[in-house]
């Protein structure tokens, strides 16, 4: 069901946001945290997901960071991610300008991008709706018991 209720435009027009409000409310900050860096990152590399397979990108940021092609911000971002998993705590860090005008640059042809994407309306009230009355059968099935 997952390809019938997928809107990659939608999809896009989300994480673009993601980023974007991360970028211009904490990233250009004297100081910013690491996570916030990895969910701005996160979200453009499941745009460059989306616009390459046109699917529901994965949730882990490793999975994803394959599809970074700017070498010296992929090396950025997986040294973020070392720090991530070795300390604990919310770690303040100084801005990484190779990452903000990654963050920046491909915002702005993620922008771009959507702009290009054209997509079949898709109605799924149909099969939404049956998929939450069998849920909630099988809900108040478990109740009765």
């Amino acid at each position: 069901m997952q390809s019938d209720v997928f809107s990659s435009t939608a999809s896009l027009h989300h994480y673009l946001n993601v980023a974007n409000n991360n970028y211009k409310t904490y990233l250009q900050r004297s100081t910013v945290k690491v996570k916030i860096y990895l969910y701005a990152i996160k979200s453009l590399l499941a745009c460059r997901w989306i616009e390459k397979f046109q699917t529901v990108p994965p949730i882990a940021i490793l999975e994803l960071l394959p599809m970074m092609d700017n070498k010296k911000a992929k090396w950025e971002v997986e040294q973020l991610l070392n720090r991530r998993n070795s300390e604990v705590g919310i770690e303040l860090i100084e801005p990484i300008p190779v990452l903000n005008h990654y963050i920046k640059d491909e915002c702005m042809r993620i922008k771009s991008y959507i702009q290009t994407v054209t997509e079949e309306q898709k109605n799924s009230t149909e099969k939404l709706d049956h998929l939450f009355r069998q849920t909630l059968k099988k809900v108040w099935t478990l109740n009765e018991s």
